[in-house]
């Protein structure tokens, strides 16, 4: 197994660099040395690879992100007094690092990121110990970009999450409209092969979603927007939109997409 670990010259970093080569597995750190220290993994220095740079640097992430397996996601500007100084620093670092290390994490095809958070993302809480389900409440720079890596980890995860389940649970019998590299995850706009979209949406009232963008929705003509990408009419009549996002459950829209599935099997029989 080969593990990245992001700030792997610091005091917890390099406690998981000697952990992991121990039990071996093949290590690589990422470190701009900014606070860390090479000679706190002096005694695996020759077993594992060493990159200094910042993930800060999207290319940089990625030369790191290599055949990699697993990410323990560790570096950051800690100093809460260098962050009240410097915010800008250490947003770019604690906030658009972690964007960075999960989006070359995600074209690596990595398995798994693990991100260490911050309880000062709860601020001076007067309930301990501190746990996920407490209110978000962070005291200064450094906690704010602490706890905005950790939301955007959790909520790409989640998001991410939902659009596989929502395919899965939809069948190979729908396409999905447009370029996919180019169409954000919490928001799905299919169609179907002889599928009347307009019967689906008042077979369907529990469910929310409309027909293929909001303009059409109303007027129950083709939708424009799907016309301009480069669908023909008898495709833009079949195309449905579904949104979902934080507050989504994976059961709920996994349901959801049965039921949508199902209605438009049934539409077949209507047509023969």
């Amino acid at each position: 197994m080969r593990c990245l670990i992001t700030g792997g010259a610091g005091f917890i970093g390099s406690h998981l660099v000697e952990h992991l080569v121990g039990a071996g597995h093949d290590v690589v750190v990422l470190d701009d040395l900014s606070t860390g220290h090479r000679e706190n993994f002096a005694a695996v220095r020759r077993r594992i690879s060493f990159m200094r740079g910042s993930v800060a640097d999207l290319s940089t992430c990625r030369r790191a992100m290599e055949g990699v397996d697993y990410v323990l996601h560790h570096a950051a500007v800690t100093s809460v007094h260098r962050s009240v100084d410097d915010p800008g620093v250490t947003h770019t670092v604690n906030a658009t690092g972690t964007f960075n290390i999960l989006l070359a994490a995600r074209d690596a095809r990595v398995r798994r990121v693990v991100y260490a958070g911050s309880t000062s993302a709860y601020g001076n809480s007067t309930r301990l110990p501190n746990c996920e389900e407490h209110i978000a409440h962070p005291l200064g720079p450094y906690a704010a970009a602490k706890l905005a890596g950790e939301r955007c980890d959790r909520d790409y995860d989640h998001v991410e999450g939902l659009w596989t389940a929502a395919l899965k649970a939809l069948g190979p019998a729908w396409t999905i409209n447009g370029d996919v590299k180019c169409r954000y995850k919490g928001n799905l706009n299919i169609r179907r092969d002889g599928v009347d979209a307009a019967r689906l949406l008042a077979d369907l009232r529990g469910i929310a979603f409309s027909l293929g963008s909001a303009c059409a929705s109303g007027s129950g003509r083709p939708s424009h927007v799907l016309r301009a990408l480069g669908l023909d009419y008898r495709e833009a009549r079949s195309s449905i939109r579904l949104g979902f996002g934080r507050y989504t459950k994976v059961q709920e829209l996994t349901d959801a997409c049965h039921q949508i599935a199902a209605a438009a099997k049934a539409q077949e029989h209507l047509v023969a």
